[in-house]
């Protein structure tokens, strides 16, 4: 290390677009960068859940960032159900209660943890509704999948939801939130 801290050591990754330059220890991910550089760093993970009795109202998947040093960017969500059913992505606010679901890494080969706290697989209970970033709806027995654009960020204890608005009675239903963390 040189004086001040700063890792000696610099790499250069390169992909079909552009370059991304890191220090050892320390990626450097900026925005134009996205889920590609951060995939191949292991820092994209998948929080997914699958619910066979969602109701009206019930969260069906909570992911709060709990790092400090990086901002967790959401880049996509891909819904599913067995009936037509109205969805809405928000943030929230509360305790949430319920089963853990955690973070898979996409990349195989770095085995690097997913520093948040994920809930999903049943109602997650104790949360409050916060801003609606996403209102959509499935069709039966159809998928959506969107595409967040990295816009939504969220901070240290920051945190977004998926929320069954309405399905006509329970639905079987399936959620994957894709993600990454960046530095900047």
């Amino acid at each position: 290390m040189s004086e001040g801290g700063a890792p000696e050591a610099w790499c250069v990754i390169e992909n079909l677009w552009r370059s991304l330059y890191c220090r050892k220890g320390l990626s450097l991910i900026h925005d134009p960068m996205g889920p590609d550089a951060a995939s191949l760093l292991g820092n994209t993970y998948f929080w997914s859940s699958f619910y066979t009795t969602a109701g009206n109202n019930d969260h069906i998947l909570y992911v709060r960032n709990d790092s400090s040093d990086s901002f967790l960017r959401i880049n996509y969500a891909s819904l599913t159900s067995s009936k037509t059913t109205n969805y809405s992505i928000h943030y929230a606010t509360g305790t949430p209660g319920g089963t853990l679901v955690t973070g898979v890494n996409s990349n195989r080969s770095i085995l690097n943890i997913a520093e948040a706290t994920a809930y999903g697989d049943a109602d997650v209970t104790g949360l409050t509704p916060g801003g609606v970033i996403r209102a959509t709806t499935t069709a039966s027995v159809t998928s959506v999948n969107i595409d967040l654009g990295n816009n939504i960020v969220l901070g240290d204890g920051d945190s977004i939801a998926i929320q069954v608005l309405d399905t006509n009675g329970n639905s079987d239903v399936g959620i994957t939130l894709i993600g990454h963390y960046a530095d900047e």
